[in-house]
């Protein structure tokens, strides 16, 4: 038929306190005291009857004061009735959407099981003790069985559904169920609804979808009843490699560094691996403290010629899934750059691209290939064969210009601003105020020399635009450069690094991360006119290690998270025809490409698996094939649990349930949360018997005051 459970069991022990009145009542009882006197025999009988019908009375005050402290201890253990039991009452059916996370972090581990195995586990223990009345639906966060259903009563249908939920990599985004467990609900007017969520309870997560939790208590139907159970998390720490980038110090030495984070409280150590192209080549010791990160620079020694994908590993703990970190690299013996211009000089010696063209292509194999174009050129220009673009002193950028080269630095690419005197103050602000990262400093007030030039007065020597300076043979003196004009520089990216100094100060060389690639600001024209460096053999040093150092590696490829979307857009006169995707586990995917306000765009739906994804673009003439790495969001890997307070608090008031396994406490709290709660009624049980205990009471000393 059905049984009772508690969600806060621990407070039934209060039912012990019935024994306080009754110590109370038999401690202070009237006794009487027999005395024979023989002359008493002429008095009139008492009459028992009045006795026995006090004694009567003060046993039923005493039964009520006992139930009302058995009702209120009852009331805080918070009994629920089970769906048959609730059921055989009368008590109207029920409606339940049941949520699973299936985000990257349910996918810790604790003694080879995971905590998205245990919450499904728990689940079907859920609906073994439906009512046959009772309707449910599953949904899940992400992925396969992402999309809702409707509620039904057919159990084995719910338990098909179940079973058909698998781990994703996504990142933990409660809000469209959420959105679809209120549109499930909204009808069921005549039924007990509740939102029955599995999850680790992430605290960003939570934060982050408190608004869909408070529709849930604004629906038309008031609110429903809200669960949220939490699978005990895994004790281990549990590192993730949180960003992979590679760079390049000189022609074939190439290096890894891979930032190592341990979000929880816990130190954790680990082995961590590079693998090229599925062979191991590198590996070392890693200890990161707890709440903290480190950086691991580790050797890719000198690759061949061609693409490769790139991985670092770290050994198995709690997530498995977030231990590898993907890159594609492509190397090759030279890198591409181009010089952007506003327009020539006209003459050879007074025009900055000769010289930082000829500079470039002096390093011969293993140099770096230049090509010239000029601003107006830059929107239609394919980026995507280019490592470095040098703008050189360019008065007045356009948007359209500042957008193509935004995305080129976003997705990994590398710009150098090379600021003279033409570089418009107002145009570069504009440019700055809607991202620093791009531009990470404003060109000011022009300072020129008078006889004498300016000299560097102050360099970052272990900066690595700086330091590559001092290993050249023979070591480049970047302090004897004389500069005749510069433009004073406001910095205004926080994270821009000034590696060079100029006059009283000022920063002549910066450099700073933005999105995947690397933008760095030169407070000079390259020209004669402004300094003797290109006339210098130190050019040739200084414009190498600048590129190097903003290709990253000399060696480049496209990343992306899981679960980004994949649109390649194009102009109108250079759109591809057709697109191909594979992707890990055998998925291929074609698209063709629409026109659209913007241009042409191809829509080849989202990377949402880890792992290399190879893209094929097929133009008239031409394909032009990429590798694409994909890995989780890092942040995924948090796996902080929110407050249980802040739980308790969502829609205005939540169930917060931790569990261990389903075969250890959840059963039976399992099946006190699918059933009908009588806390209420037994508070206002417990205040109806006290009312009555006074009541009686009263009565009771009214009536031996009036005999």
């Amino acid at each position: 038929m059905g049984s009772i459970g508690f969600l806060a069991g621990g407070f039934a022990v209060g039912v012990a306190a019935i024994a306080i009145p009754i110590v109370i009542h038999l401690a202070y009882r009237r006794k009487a005291k027999t005395i024979d006197f023989p002359s008493l025999r002429f008095i009139v009988s008492i009459d028992r009857r009045v006795a026995r019908r006090y004694r009567l009375q003060e046993i039923i005050v005493l039964a009520l004061r006992c139930l009302a402290l058995a009702c209120v201890a009852l009331a805080f253990a918070r009994p629920v009735l089970s769906p048959g039991l609730a059921s055989w009452m009368g008590e109207a059916t029920s409606s339940r959407a049941i949520i699973i996370d299936n985000s990257l972090s349910m996918s810790a581990r604790e003694s080879g099981v995971s905590s998205l195995e245990r919450s499904i586990q728990a689940a079907a223990r859920i609906l073994d003790g439906m009512g046959p009345s009772d309707r449910a639906a599953i949904l899940a966060l992400a992925g396969e069985g992402g999309e809702p259903t409707a509620l039904v009563s057919d159990r084995e249908a719910l338990r098909a559904r179940l079973a058909s939920i698998r781990p994703t990599a996504l990142g933990t985004d409660y809000v469209p169920a959420l959105r679809a467990a209120i549109e499930m609900l909204a009808d069921e007017a005549n039924a007990r609804r509740e939102v029955l969520l599995f999850t680790d309870a992430q605290e960003r997560a939570i934060a982050a979808a408190r608004g869909a939790f408070d529709d849930l208590r604004a629906g038309p139907l008031g609110r429903p009843l809200i669960h949220v159970l939490v699978p005990k998390p895994p004790l281990a720490a549990n590192l993730t490699i949180e960003e992979l980038r590679a760079e390049a110090t000189a022609p074939g030495k190439e290096w890894i560094e891979a930032a190592v984070r341990e979000f929880d409280a816990e130190a954790g150590r680990s082995r961590i691996s590079i693998f090229a192209d599925g062979e191991e080549i590198a590996a070392r010791e890693v200890s990161v403290a707890g709440g903290g990160s480190v950086r691991v620079r580790l050797p890719l020694g000198s690759l061949a010629t061609g693409e490769h994908e790139i991985e670092a590993r770290l050994a198995d703990d709690p997530i498995i899934e977030d231990n590898i970190r993907r890159l594609v690299v492509r190397s090759r013996d030279e890198l591409r750059a181009l010089l952007v211009r506003d327009a020539g000089a006209g003459l050879a010696h007074q025009d900055e691209g000769f010289f930082l063209a000829h500079a470039l292509a002096a390093g011969g194999k293993g140099g770096v290939r230049p090509a010239l174009a000029l601003t107006a050129e830059l929107p239609s220009a394919d980026l995507a064969s280019t490592d470095i673009v040098f703008l050189l002193d360019i008065a007045d950028p356009p948007p359209s210009a500042v957008a193509t080269l935004r995305a080129f630095v976003q997705a990994g690419g590398g710009v150098a601003w090379i600021a003279g005197a033409r570089a418009d103050t107002d145009r570069y602000t504009a440019i700055a105020a809607e991202d620093t990262s791009f531009l990470p400093a404003i060109p000011r007030a022009a300072a020129e020399a008078g006889i004498e030039p300016f000299r560097i007065a102050r360099t970052r020597t272990d900066h690595p635009l700086i330091e590559p300076l001092a290993r050249t043979t023979p070591p480049v003196a970047i302090g004897d450069v004389g500069i005749l004009a510069y433009r004073k520089l406001q910095v205004l990216d926080p994270g821009a690094e000034v590696a060079a100094w100029i006059g009283e100060g000022d920063p002549l060389l910066l450099e700073t991360r933005s999105g995947r690639g690397r933008v760095a600001m030169l407070a000079m024209a390259l020209r004669p006119a402004a300094t003797d460096l290109p006339l210098r053999a130190a050019m040739v040093p200084f414009v190498h290690v600048l590129a190097r150092r903003l290709a990253g590696t000399g060696i480049a490829g496209a990343s992306a998270r899981v679960g980004d979307p994949l649109v390649l857009r194009y102009g109108a006169s250079a759109a591809a025809t057709a697109a191909d995707l594979a992707g890990p586990f055998g998925t291929a995917r074609s698209a063709g490409p629409k026109t659209t306000e913007a241009g042409v765009e191809i829509d080849l739906g989202a990377l949402d698996a880890p792992g290399f994804w190879r893209l094929t673009e097929r133009f008239p003439e031409r394909e032009r094939i990429r590798t694409i790495a994909v890995d989780p969001d890092p942040i995924e890997s948090d796996r902080r649990m929110a407050d249980p307070d802040a739980i308790r608090a969502l829609a205005g008031g939540a169930t917060f349930v931790p569990f261990d396994s389903p075969d250890d406490a959840l059963p039976a709290t399992a099946r006190a949360l699918s059933g009908r709660e009588i806390g209420r009624p037994l508070l206002f049980l417990a205040l109806a018997a006290l009312i009555a205990e006074l009541a009686l009471a009263n009565w009771v000393a009214f009536w031996r005051k009036k005999r």
